[in-house]
């Protein structure tokens, strides 16, 4: 048994890009205004750095999994399934955090961001489904597809963030 997985270096490369979306979402807030009506963009930045951290400790997982052992088939299946936990815990709490009314004025604010970001949820969660229930030789390849598109959803959802306008400021002719 290999002790590498073909995918090992692409992954890692993929967690640091993951670990700079933290950083520059932590930026953006710290350089944002403090008004209150940022609610909805502070909320943005926080999932973006929820998502980076993600990526960057889900993108290591199945080399070190591998590392410690296991077959590559059991770590792609236990990532797949730590994603989907993860996911499902972020989704929740980001939830939780907005509240109903400020997700429905979330997404009136701006469609196209939010149905990216929903159809991105989506594609991530059917990725790392497919690889919990049915590991085989396109796993990595598929934990890739995850990563690439998680990336992504956080990339989206932080230029939304950082350029979208505030409440307060009315639109120009």
């Amino acid at each position: 048994m290999s002790s590498v997985l073909p995918e090992q270096e692409l992954l890692s490369t993929i967690a640091e890009m993951g670990i700079g979306i933290v950083g520059f979402a932590v930026v953006a807030d710290i350089l944002r205004s403090r008004s209150t009506s940022d609610v909805v963009r502070l909320y943005n930045l926080r999932d973006v750095a929820e998502i980076g951290l993600m990526i960057a400790v889900l993108s290591v997982f199945p080399s070190m999994l591998h590392g410690l052992g296991l077959s590559a088939e059991a770590s792609w299946r236990t990532t797949g399934g730590g994603v989907l936990v993860w996911t499902g815990i972020g989704v929740a709490s980001s939830f939780r955090r907005r509240g109903p009314a400020s997700l429905v004025g979330a997404a009136r604010s701006n469609r196209l961001v939010s149905v990216i970001v929903y159809m991105l949820i989506g594609l991530n969660l059917a990725l790392a489904f497919s690889n919990l229930v049915g590991a085989g030789p396109s796993s990595g390849a598929r934990h890739v597809a995850w990563a690439l598109s998680a990336l992504g959803q956080a990339g989206t959802m932080f230029i939304s963030s950082v350029f979208s306008r505030s409440a307060e400021v009315p639109a120009t002719q």
